[in-house]
């Protein structure tokens, strides 16, 4: 690496790690996971106007649904910063090369996510919630190496700080799964009839190959194959090797953060219908904002992925300081939704009136609070995740991760739930303490300077 390319380094027209700089990678990769999120809760929206039940059913599989693709996106998502890497080092012909690793990885999971659909489904969702929750869970799971494929070749354009068409794309597909599941759950005239859970998972998994088809295509296209060599569709088994080497750990951590999130509904179905709707609702809300901290997550590991291949670490403090004025920034705006008016999303899941229906709405209500108080913390959390990521130190996000979720989160809820005295709204004051102890376990690795592990450039 010469000292020209460190001492010139910038990856946009802002200063290098400054807010702005933070914001114009940062705001498309939120619309995309916004177009992301959105379309979870639409379908969770849509379904519980169909039936609560289909609504708590077709949840709590896309949660073990997301259990599975979720450690396949934690791995394909690696490729961003290996490509971050060689673009901060100018090494161009080099940044499909991992992004190609990771297609061949997505494919290859195909099949192992067809043999789980076909014959895992009757141990992974509760007896309970079988009627609508057997045929989502098929559906989603049999084409679920789309998402861990999307985000292999997403990886190749954030990675060079090009968010505009990751974005595009994942808003086509939302659009179109929200007509879609409208179409499918509800059915359309005598043309196609009312599927319930089942089409809306069928409208995920078209809006899915939408956006995969457009941005294999972009990827392919005679301007990215002439500068990157995007066409040279080899295996590179070192390469892979190393990709897994580092995406292993992120994978398992996001595995096991949301099965940890897929086991508390079982606990809550046992303990009744209230207990489960609640965690639904305030679930499919938390996750339409999380959109922010997974976005700027993203954003953060791309930028300092440049910066560490171009070798101006200095910079990353910067970033920090930068990113975490953006977060509050964002938490002050949330506090208008989540908790001075957190009855409007609410309301958009209850079409009843009875009194059910008004103690979900009750307790629905009381958890956003402490959800706004989780978010703001969590986001920290995804900021400092995100320079990890891009320093390669994906082995203590494992650690910190699952240690924080199975002892501070999963656990006081089923002791309290078993043998406590509790309410629908209990488990969403619980996870407060998991946020508590996760925030100080990654402050305390990133202030040990001990996290920047993977250096691609020495490795060639």
């Amino acid at each position: 690496m010469s000292d020209t390319n460190a001492t010139s380094y910038r990856l946009t027209r802002f200063t290098p790690g400054g807010v702005l700089e933070v914001i114009m990678i940062s705001y498309p990769l939120m619309l995309t996971a916004l177009s992301a999120n959105l379309m979870i809760f639409c379908d969770r929206v849509i379904l519980s106007r169909y039936s609560l039940e289909a609504m708590n059913s077709a949840s709590a599989a896309a949660t073990m649904y997301a259990t599975f693709v979720f450690f396949g996106i934690g791995i394909t998502a690696i490729a961003e910063v290996f490509v971050g890497q060689y673009n901060g080092d100018r090494k161009f012909s080099k940044m499909s090369i991992p992004v190609w690793q990771m297609i061949w990885f997505s494919l290859a999971l195909g099949v192992i996510f067809y043999l789980i659909a076909e014959f895992a489904c009757h141990l992974l969702i509760h007896k309970h919630l079988i009627r609508y929750g057997d045929p989502y869970f098929k559906w989603m799971m049999k084409f679920g190496f789309l998402l861990p494929l999307i985000s292999a070749l997403g990886s190749f354009f954030i990675g060079q700080g090009k968010t505009l068409l990751v974005t595009a794309t994942a808003i086509i597909s939302n659009i179109a799964n929200f007509f879609l599941d409208i179409i499918f759950v509800f059915g359309y005239k005598d043309v196609i009839a009312s599927m319930g859970a089942e089409g809306s998972a069928i409208a995920s998994v078209i809006s899915q190959s939408l956006q995969c088809i457009i941005l294999f295509v972009v990827f392919l296209s005679p301007k990215y194959a002439k500068k990157f060599k995007t066409r040279r569709a080899r295996l590179n088994f070192k390469l892979m090797k190393q990709c897994l080497k580092i995406g292993l750990p992120v994978a398992f951590s996001r595995t096991m953060e949301v099965l940890c999130w897929a086991i508390i509904p079982l606990f809550l179905t046992s303990v009744g219908h209230s207990y489960i709707s609640v965690y639904s609702i305030n679930q499919g809300i938390f996750i339409l904002f999380a959109f922010f901290s997974d976005g700027m997550s993203k954003a953060i590991t791309a930028i300092a992925s440049n910066m560490l291949g171009a070798e101006r670490k200095d910079l990353i403090k910067k970033l920090l300081s930068s990113s975490i004025l953006v977060h509050l920034g964002i938490a002050a705006f949330l506090l208008l939704p989540m908790v001075i008016f957190p009855h409007f999303f609410v309301d958009l899941f209850l079409s009843t009136k009875d009194s059910q229906s008004e103690i979900i709405k009750y307790h629905s209500t009381l958890v956003m609070k402490p959800m706004w108080i989780f978010f703001m913390i969590d986001g920290l959390v995804w900021i400092i995740a995100g320079i990890l990521t891009a320093g390669g130190d994906t082995r203590f996000i494992l650690i910190a991760n699952i240690t924080s979720l199975w002892l501070f989160a999963l656990t006081p809820i089923y002791i309290i739930l078993h043998y406590f005295p509790h309410s629908p709204s209990t488990p969403g004051f619980i996870i407060l303490v998991y946020a508590i102890a996760n925030i100080s376990l990654f402050l305390w690795r990133y202030f040990s300077n001990k996290w920047h592990t993977l250096k691609i450039n020495t490795n060639e």
